[in-house]
């Protein structure tokens, strides 16, 4: 079948060749994604339902209001410029049209339909770059791997038989991550060896009825004392006691994704004087962490820092937030929250 596909004021109309038929589409209401079948057919959906007489068209059957006919890039750049949903955030549209423009990938909000909201703290901050994660005594930052060595998880307590999810990615080159979650049975202070060994890893919830007792530890392969591993620069990430979940702010983005922030914030924890340099950084595949904005928090302001327009971090990146103190062992929290967006083409 051959199509006209064009604008005629608020409506996108599509006329089917074929059979002199023509219908009009209020524009606000209509999204057209490139599909990835066949390299170069796409679906076109209507309120969040295909069009089934429109779905998986060749891109050569596909022509403008004047008969010619449309390349794959002429038409996504148009379907970008004149649909969209009625209530669309304009900078998730600017930050969509930003990647096609700087890395030439089409991406999708809607289809992977996930935010992320990242935080973490950390008690023991110095006046150099902290990671906002809980790491062990005298550890600022995270030791970055380039394979999956990430490998167990043990508690210094032998209450914690329950279940725990594990978020995090794999790779193969340290380039290009594969985001992955597994749930593994605690065996209180002995080591679990995780079923999927990890490059990266961003979060540990509990999944058990019980609350956690001890420390949970996420580390490569060590020797353990009384479930705590014995060399400091191989844990990834702990689970302060008395909490269920990880206080990590910092993460990893696929090879699939894109992540948009749309704010970060910080907070002195602190009941005297203090205050610190907030620091997000980004560090794309291959590079070194750049450093994206500095804002100050102390013990009388909160940092907060809403993006217009919206940050963006290219798939296969990692993101933390440090901080620098005043002092030594200062209390700071903080975290990051956006969409991700997957890559359809």
């Amino acid at each position: 079948m051959a199509y006209k596909v064009y604008k005629e004021g608020n409506y996108i109309l599509i006329e089917n060749l074929d059979n002199n038929s023509l219908t009009d589409y209020p524009s606000v209401n209509v999204r057209f994604d490139k599909s990835t079948l066949n390299g170069n057919t796409f679906s076109a959906y209507f309120d969040k339902e295909v069009f089934t007489a429109f779905k998986d068209v060749s891109i050569d059957d596909i022509q403008m209001k004047d008969g010619t006919v449309y390349s794959a890039n002429q038409f996504n750049v148009w379907s970008r410029e004149n649909t969209g949903v009625q209530n669309e955030d304009f900078w998730i549209r600017k930050a969509i049209n930003e990647i096609f423009a700087t890395y030439g990938d089409i991406v999708s909000v809607d289809q992977k339909n996930k935010s992320l909201l990242k935080f973490g703290r950390n008690q023991l901050v110095s006046t150099s770059k902290t990671t906002l994660a809980k790491m062990p005594v005298g550890i600022d930052n995270e030791t970055f791997v380039s394979s999956n060595l990430i490998t167990q998880i043990s508690s210094s307590s032998g209450s914690d038989t329950g279940d725990v999810t594990i978020e995090g990615h794999t790779s193969d080159d340290g380039l290009n991550f594969t985001f992955v979650t597994q749930t593994v049975t605690m065996t209180g202070q002995t080591a679990v060896v995780l079923g999927t060994p990890l490059c990266r890893v961003s979060r540990v919830v509990n999944n058990a009825a019980s609350d956690l007792v001890g420390n949970l530890y996420v580390a490569q392969t060590d020797s353990l004392t009384a479930g705590v591993p014995q060399t400091d620069l191989k844990v990834h990430l702990i689970v302060s006691a008395g909490l269920n979940n990880s206080e990590k702010a910092a993460t990893t983005i696929s090879n699939n994704d894109y992540y948009i922030f749309t704010s970060f914030y910080a907070d002195c924890l602190e009941k005297t004087s203090a205050f610190g340099i907030v620091h997000l950084e980004i560090r794309e595949s291959g590079k070194t962490f750049i450093n994206k904005i500095d804002i100050e928090a102390s013990t009388n302001i909160e940092a907060m820092h809403p993006f217009k327009p919206y940050l963006i971090a290219p798939k296969n990146s990692d993101v933390r937030i440090r901080v620098s103190a005043s002092a030594n062992d200062k209390d700071f929290s903080g975290g990051f929250e956006g969409v991700l967006c997957s890559v359809i083409s």
